[in-house]
């Protein structure tokens, strides 16, 4: 029982203390980190784009911004 006097009290101390990010880790994502260049677009894809030209506009922007950020 004595053990587990001893233990309860560093247990909160850890417990609290690992709810916090890695003290080099930024709160913010970065664009290169949530996003992925999109695939080359095969010919039966390009067919169905050009009929959605909002889907075509985000893959154009996504391509753009992945150019700038670095995204892989």
């Amino acid at each position: 029982m004595r053990l587990k006097t001893c233990l309860i009290p560093i247990w909160i101390a850890l417990s609290a203390g690992s709810c916090l990010p890695p003290p080099s880790v930024s709160g913010d994502a970065l664009f290169r980190d949530v996003s992925r260049q999109p695939p080359k677009a095969q010919p039966e894809t390009i067919v169905a784009i050009s009929n959605d030209r909002p889907v075509a506009e985000w893959i154009v922007y996504q391509a753009r911004q992945c150019d700038v950020h670095g995204c892989l």
